[in-house]
């Protein structure tokens, strides 16, 4: 089954101890350099290809730190994945708009899979996610008309082979900079790879996501959706210790329609 795959791959057992991190610059844009922090597991050689992710944070394009899914991205790399989060372009520090955030996002995904012989990288194993902004920020690399830099190397693909979503905005129609069309729910089509999304059901976001599931799975897309009871916005999200998976586990039940 679907769900039983994709929660192994976000909350696995028992954390080892042990890993190594380092940070590389993966895209240089006009409003300056954007960094990545990987996290690998202690035994980890570049001759490995081991599966991947890589995180989004949330602020509502505006804000947001990269350091709201460290936690997130350690625990995979202690149960042998390589993962990372990544910055992306955001009003506050960029003068930007969400379209250079999806941008952003999808050159993220592009530098890992064009690195992924360095990294240690299975390249067909590469998942995306993050938290609200930074999940409609996954989710926007399948629009049918993606943005890309001119600088970016077009014969790398930039889509992801999973989608990891805690609470994301599946309906950005009200944010400005960001016309209708962008939004994920008015970009759902078959086709899109296996996808899991988190929920509170006091999340203001709860019940567009619980209507992108139904349409999603009507079309035949793989996707499940966990929901906590009463919860609200990012109750499983970015900020979490090591062992918030288990958490998300204990405390979240299956949608099945």
């Amino acid at each position: 089954m679907l769900s039983t795959k994709l929660l192994a791959l976000v909350c696995a057992a028992l954390p080892l101890a042990a890993i190594t991190r380092q940070e590389v610059v993966f895209k240089t844009t006009p409003q300056g350099e954007l960094k990545m922090t990987i996290f690998y597991p202690l035994n980890w050689k570049a001759a490995d290809k081991r599966p991947a992710a890589v995180f989004f944070f949330g602020g509502g394009f505006t804000g947001g730190s990269p350091a709201q899914f460290y936690s997130k991205a350690a625990y995979l790399a202690s149960r042998g994945m390589v993962a990372a989060s990544a910055e992306y372009r955001v009003k506050t520090r960029h003068n930007t708009t969400p379209r250079e955030s999806f941008e952003d996002c999808r050159s993220a995904v592009r530098w890992l899979r064009k690195n992924a012989a360095a990294q240690g990288v299975d390249a067909d194993r590469i998942a995306a996610g993050g938290g609200s902004a930074g999940g409609t920020c996954a989710m926007s690399i399948f629009a049918e008309e993606p943005w890309d830099a001119a600088s970016e190397d077009m014969a790398v693909s930039a889509k992801p082979n999973v989608l990891l979503l805690y609470n994301p905005a599946v309906d950005i129609s009200s944010i400005g900079g960001a016309p209708a069309n962008w939004s994920p729910k008015n970009q759902l089509r078959a086709g899109l790879p296996p996808m899991v999304m988190f929920f509170g059901t006091d999340d203001k976001h709860y019940l567009t996501a619980t209507e992108y599931f139904a349409r999603a799975r009507a079309m035949k897309n793989p996707v499940e959706l966990y929901f906590g009871k009463d919860q609200k916005h990012g109750p499983v999200g970015a900020a979490g210790s090591v062992d918030d998976c288990r958490e998300i586990a204990q405390l979240t039940h299956r949608r099945k329609s």
